[in-house]
């Protein structure tokens, strides 16, 4: 009778760890997928993500993260004015809305896509560790309920251990007509 509630116990036992390494594989390939699949893996995810932290969510917090390392406390600071205020933020917002209408959402669409110089590539090597470098003219859709505005910019960005990040936290928009 003990043999069998020992091996009942081990029985049980087994079934757990097998759980338990099931769990953890599943976890390993969502970190994985999130990796590969995840925000800025392209240069279109990065600016969506960076615009729409930025005019959707105004929230700088969610901004910093697309830019450079050494930008995103200048970053943080010019938007703050010092850690003071986003009211910035809330007026690009506003200034938005008052062409497309409240509650609006974004797309960007790449137009044209550069690789950098041999130079400007190895300069953004040694300033961030990139491993490539682009240069994007790129197009961003405002949706609301009065209708839509497109406007166009251009940004750089660098590929750093797998991710896209801007090299400029100012990027300015011009409305198309």
């Amino acid at each position: 009778m003990a043999a069998k509630v020992e091996a009942g116990g081990s029985k049980k036992a087994r079934v757990a760890a097998v759980i338990a390494a099931a769990v953890i594989l599943i976890a390993i390939a969502v970190i994985i997928g999130i990796n590969m699949f995840g925000s800025q893996r392209t240069p279109k995810s990065t600016l969506e993500g960076y615009f729409n932290a930025l005019y959707c969510e105004t929230m700088i917090k969610h901004m910093t993260p697309y830019l450079v390392d050494d930008i995103q406390q200048i970053c943080y600071d010019d938007f703050t004015f010092y850690g003071q205020s986003v009211g910035i933020l809330r007026a690009y917002q506003e200034e938005k809305a008052e062409i497309v209408g409240r509650d609006f959402t974004l797309s960007v669409r790449i137009d044209n896509e550069e690789t950098g110089s041999s130079a400007a590539l190895s300069s953004a090597a040694k300033s961030y560790g990139a491993s490539a470098l682009m240069d994007v003219s790129f197009t961003v859709t405002f949706e609301g309920e009065q209708g839509t505005a497109d406007f166009t910019g251009i940004a750089r960005l660098v590929k750093v251990s797998g991710k896209w990040y801007l090299t400029e936290y100012n990027l300015p928009l011009e409305r198309v007509e």
